[in-house]
């Protein structure tokens, strides 16, 4: 009796280093790896049905944590967290791809990965880290995302305030106005701008220019400046698909009396309603895009008549109004419907810049 029970503990204590010698060369191996989390746990929080953990935020705005990111969401079965330690907890896992800077963490079976860009690529290769991660999912202001978040949206205005045009055209006694902050780019806006202020009075407001907007917001400024030029640069630093920024839904909002001049997403015409812009590439030159501009802000009824057109839609460019601070309102939606994403992404393929053309206007 007292040798059978001595054989069983001597087995049982040789299981338990065995048990330990494997787990330490794992651990030793996968520095990720914790015992702990191959035991079935409930989730934290039972209240809801999915937790989206953003594991990887941006480092703007610095207050994200206070924001009420699933306000106006259709489903409200959501937890937003940014506690790292939920990790084996979380439904969805985003990664802003800027912020990736490290190896990826364990990836727990049935989470969703999801790779988060809002920059457009520029021709840049991806970080050295992003190759180790395994994606389901992208997220970014191109339409070929799983989760589609555009920097605005236009829809038709249900709500037209009268106005007195030729009041506002008469107020108009300058040509062009651009606010800019970024000073030189890789797609030469400003060389354009300069060659355009040729044939044409353009003045420069922000950080690369003589001219300021003290104590008011970009968006306020843009307001104020409507009210004196006829036209405003909505000039994209990069010239890729889909990518239109704030820069040009500003001027769609309600109480902007002017025109956009465009130049950014080689499909703009897709995101923006007809006759209510002027596009940059439709033109061989700056000297001719600059005749253009001179012809239809020389004579109030074109003017007008492009201002009207305008009038008929508006603008959300706070990402919270329509899309959902990063596109979260939309990640709760997918998870809820059980999206599975139907195309494998080559990710660093994906953000080597495909979508993006080298100007040709110059």
């Amino acid at each position: 009796m007292g040798n059978s029970l001595q054989r069983r503990t001597t087995t049982a204590l040789l299981m338990m280093w065995i048990l330990w010698a494997i787990v330490n060369l794992i651990y030793t191996n996968n520095p990720n790896f914790n015992p702990m989390k191959m035991q079935p746990t409930p989730k934290n929080d039972s209240s809801f049905n999915f937790t989206i953990l953003l594991y990887a935020p941006p480092t703007y705005p610095k207050n994200y944590y206070k924001i009420n990111f699933l306000k106006k969401c259709v489903f409200h079965n959501c937890k937003i967290s940014f506690d790292r330690s939920l990790l084996r907890y979380s439904d969805a896992v985003i990664f802003f791809y800027k912020e990736i800077t490290f190896k990826p963490p364990f990836k727990f079976p049935n989470q969703t990965w999801i790779l988060t860009n809002f920059e457009a690529p520029n021709f840049k290769s991806p970080g050295k880290y992003v190759k180790y991660f395994e994606f389901d999912w992208t997220m970014s202001y191109r339409q070929d995302s799983d989760v589609y978040v555009p920097y605005g949206v236009i829809e038709e205005n249900r709500i037209n305030y009268p106005k007195n045009y030729s009041s506002i055209y008469a107020m108009k006694t300058y040509d062009v106005a651009w606010i800019v902050s970024n000073c030189k780019t890789k797609f030469r806006r400003e060389e354009y701008v300069e060659k355009l202020s040729k044939y044409i009075d353009i003045d420069i407001y922000g950080k690369c220019g003589w001219n300021s907007c003290r104590g008011s917001s970009i968006f306020q400024c843009k307001q104020r400046l409507s009210k004196r030029y006829k036209f405003m640069l909505a000039f994209e630093n990069s010239l890729c698909e889909d990518y239109l920024t704030e820069k040009i839904f500003h001027l769609y909002r309600e109480n902007i009396d002017i025109i956009p001049v465009v130049r950014g997403a080689p499909n703009t015409e897709e995101h923006l309603p007809n006759n209510t812009f002027v596009l940059v590439s439709d033109f061989k030159s700056p000297r001719d895009l600059a005749h253009r501009l001179k012809t239809i802000g020389g004579n109030e009824t074109l003017y007008t008549e492009m201002l009207k057109q305008k009038d008929k839609y508006t603008a959300f460019s706070d990402p919270n109004e329509g899309t959902g601070i990063w596109g979260l309102c939309r990640t709760c939606q997918l998870l809820n419907n059980n999206y599975q994403s139907n195309k494998t992404e080559d990710i660093p393929k994906w953000l080597s810049g495909r979508s993006c053309i080298l100007p040709s206007d110059l």
